[in-house]
This record gives structure tokens, sequence and C-alpha cells, in this order.
């Protein structure tokens, strides 16, 4: 396991100098495959630090030219810098435990860094295909792991249900990924985007039932809602028998009855 991990590490990172492509796959992909959370003889080695540093340094070698804006990208990413401004400022005034609100804009200072590299790194469609790719292979590496790691002895115990194996909560990084997996299914790149798309998505699901977290129950549903109305007509009905599907094997298959008892103190907050 380490010599597979840290091989692929190693492909990424001097991959990384010489294509920004290549960086952003390593980048993201070592966090979504976080190969930490694997008991295995690296050394402690820091994949997702190594990776964002080699991404980050081929980015500044090659110095691509950005692209012309098509939406309104530039405005989105304003106001995600401003979030991470008013999170930090928040530190000001904040009346218990101030250092926990500066930790916390320093994580998503780190992340916002990244995603604004990812906005220079992609040059094309192709570009984006090969992330979005990537990206799908990470989620279902973390669903699967999650799902099947603590049965067949790649993870502890600890990790199995709420913790999961990602850095950041299990269930909030799945919740944020079904929409994609959905959409990939339908409107994926290629039968092998669509295919690891379709196959992934009940194991995303299991691993967001396994976290029992209400907020990742609540979340779906807006998902859901906001996918029906929000998308055209002619993709619609085209979502809504796979939302049939996932929502019959959400409920019938993968959510055993305790999940349920969780969900009703949705009513009754404490």
């Amino acid at each position: 396991k380490a010599v597979l991990y840290l091989g692929l590490t190693a492909l990424g990172v001097i991959g990384a100098l010489f294509s920004p492509l290549i960086g952003a796959i390593a980048a993201v992909d070592a966090y979504l495959l976080n190969p930490t959370a694997i008991p295995m003889p690296d050394g402690g080695f820091r994949y997702q630090f190594w990776t964002t540093v080699a991404f980050l340094v081929g980015l500044l070698i090659k110095r691509p030219r950005r692209l012309e804006p098509v939406g309104r990208e530039g405005a989105v990413l304003w106001m995600l810098w401003g979030f991470v401004a008013m999170c930090a400022a928040s530190a000001a005034w904040a009346l218990v435990a101030p250092e926990e609100a500066l930790a916390a804009s320093y994580e998503m200072l780190k992340t916002m860094v990244v995603v604004t590299a990812l906005l220079w790194a992609i040059r094309s469609e192709s570009d984006a295909t090969w992330l979005v790719t990537a990206l799908t292979v990470g989620v279902v590496h973390a669903a699967v792991l999650h799902t099947f790691g603590a049965r067949l002895g790649f993870i502890p115990a600890s990790m199995d249900r709420d913790e999961g194996v990602l850095i950041e909560g299990q269930s909030s990084v799945m919740v944020l990924f079904v929409p994609l997996l959905v959409l990939l299914t339908l409107r994926g790149s290629g039968i092998i985007q669509r295919l690891l798309a379709f196959c992934g998505l009940p194991f995303a699901l299991n691993s967001i039932v396994k976290s029992y977290q209400r907020t990742a129950f609540v979340a779906l549903l807006a998902e859901g809602v906001i996918l029906l109305l929000l998308l055209p007509r002619r993709i619609t009905l085209r979502l809504i028998p796979l939302m049939t599907l996932a929502g019959i094997l959400f409920v019938y298959r993968l959510t055993p009855d305790n999940y349920w008892d969780r969900m009703k103190t949705i009513e009754t907050p404490t």
C-alpha cells in the first residue's frame, strides 16, 4: 500500500512541475484519496502538503495566462475571498476562543489559494474533463474506503462511522459531490466517466448514511429540490428516474432503522 500511494504521489509531484493540470489533479486527489487514513509504513509522509507545494511551484514556473471569463466566476471568487476575510476579522469580536476563528480562517485561506490556482491551471474543456474525472475517482475512493475499509482491515474501526476517512467531515464532502455524480451519470463526458459516477453514487450515499449526520440528510433533500427546480426541463425529465432510483436505494437498502430514529430528532433539537 505504501509503495502504491507513495509512487502515485511521486508521479504527481514530478508531473506538477511540468504541467499545471497534472499538479491540479495531484493536489485534489491527495486530499480525496487521503492515504494518511490508512495505517502503513510511509514515514508519516505529508501527501497533501507536498502535492500542493509542487502544484503551486509548477504554476509559478509555467505562468499560464488566465483565460477570459465566460460567466460570473470572477465575482464568485471575489465573494469567496471576502468570506475568508470576514471569517478572519470575526476573531476581533469573538468573545469565546478567538484563536479558533483564526485557525479556521487560516485553513479556509489555504483552500482558497488552491481554488484560485485551479482557475489558472485549467486551460480548456479537455483539462476540465480530466479534473472532473480525477475528482470523481477521489470521491469514489473515499466512499468505498469508508464503506469497506474497516471490514477489510484497511482503516481503524474509529473511522468506520462518524469520523470517516477524509481530513474534513466525510459526510459534508460526500454531500458536496453527490450532485456531481448524479449529473455525470446523465451527462458525463464519455462512457468511463458516466459509469464511474453511476457505480460510485451508491457508495457515496452509503458513506453519508454511515456518518449519521442530520445536516447531511437535510442537505441531500435540499440538493434534490434545487436540482429539480433549477436544471433545464429536458435534463430534469431525465433526472427524475435516476433520483427516484437513488431515493429507493437510500430509503429501503442503505438506511438501517436506527438511522431514521436519529433523523427524527431533527423535529426535537436539543
